[in-house]
């Protein structure tokens, strides 16, 4: 990480492009020189978005538990934008071990 960060300082970047966390926090008065605080700042940002994640997925599949019709109507339309699985997962990699 501090050596991205290094990376990023020794560059100028343009008004016109698009600034990710890191340019945004190196550009921000309150970060200026507390490369130990951006650090922290992105790592709490990447461990906040990954309990997100997780949580979210856990409450949908416990609502599709809870109530069947919404999986059945969920994996229709996921079948109608991209190519149905044929595979078992579960089965193939059960099977595998063995």
């Amino acid at each position: 990480m501090r050596e991205i960060i290094a990376e990023r300082k020794s560059k100028t970047f343009s008004e016109s492009e698009d600034f990710d966390l890191l340019q945004t926090l190196l550009y921000t008065e309150m970060y200026k020189g507390r490369e130990e605080r951006i650090i922290d700042e992105i790592i709490s940002m990447f461990l906040a978005g990954h309990k997100t994640v997780q949580l979210t997925t856990t409450n949908v599949l416990c609502y599709m538990k809870e109530y069947p019709e919404v999986g059945t109507k969920l994996q229709a339309e996921i079948d109608s934008k991209i190519r149905p699985i044929k595979d078992d997962i579960v089965g193939k990699f059960t099977k595998d071990l063995a």
